[in-house]
């Protein structure tokens, strides 16, 4: 056979190999919603939330803002053929709200928007999606493996952000005691109230910033750490 001959026998099968279709990820064709108010007395929420991949928008972000009233909860549920599953209790004060994916579909989501009152503590865990912390004064503890974290107007007291991908930060209304703010691969910003705190910030591969009027202060009991290990950490003070 010449060299020619198997050149021409090669080609068609190349281009065959072009078109194989690889598989593609089910769109979201499917939407419910479940909307319920908890009457229960409750003291903190714990929301451990697991999604598909490739979420765009608000897809599978976590909202928890102060509110008037009654505690609500909206999830939002978007899948292809499976139907994700949720559940809440409230168990000692606190209310537990879980999804747990799609049984095995590589695409869903769960956004959840939740109204509780301002002092109520907040622990947060999703493996995609942002979170997203409006205007309460409890405890803080959220963890996004892959999204933004974001604690805005916070008078809280203790306060742990970690974003595994993407950015983490905080704007707090009052002087807080202990902050430990962390984004792996992301940006970290702080805004503080005026003062001195033990600061600790820490930029791997990016610049480090304190600005305004915010004091280092190693004797400070209000501790302060922000690290991010690609990315820029920046701190102000108003």
């Amino acid at each position: 056979m010449t060299k020619s001959e198997v050149m021409m026998l090669a080609m068609p099968v190349m281009a065959a190999a072009v078109w194989l279709p690889v598989g593609e990820i089910p769109a979201l064709q499917h939407e419910a919603t479940n909307t319920y108010e908890i009457t229960d007395s409750v003291t903190g929420v714990d929301v451990r939330a697991e999604a598909g991949e490739v979420l765009r928008g608000k897809e599978g972000e976590i909202s928890v803002k102060a509110g008037e009233g009654p505690i609500s909860v909206r999830e939002v549920l978007r899948y292809g053929n499976k139907k994700p599953s949720t559940a809440h209790t409230v168990e000692n004060g606190t209310l537990k709200l879980v999804s747990s994916g799609c049984a095995g579909e590589r695409k869903c989501s769960v956004q959840y928007m939740i109204h509780v009152p301002a002092g109520t503590a907040a622990t947060v865990r999703t493996n995609i999606g942002d979170i997203d912390v409006h205007g309460l004064t409890g405890d803080l503890n959220l963890v996004a493996d892959t999204g933004d974290v974001t604690g805005d107007a916070v008078g809280s007291k203790s306060v742990t952000l970690h974003s595994g991908a993407g950015d983490a930060r905080a704007d707090f209304t009052a002087p807080p005691d202990k902050v430990d703010v962390r984004a792996d691969a992301g940006d970290v910003h702080l805004t503080l109230p005026a003062g001195s705190y033990d600061l600790q910030a820490t930029a791997g591969a990016g610049d480090r910033r304190v600005s305004g009027n915010v004091t280092s202060d190693a004797g400070s009991p209000r501790k302060v750490r922000a690290v991010t290990g690609a990315g820029d950490v920046s701190i102000a003070g108003r």
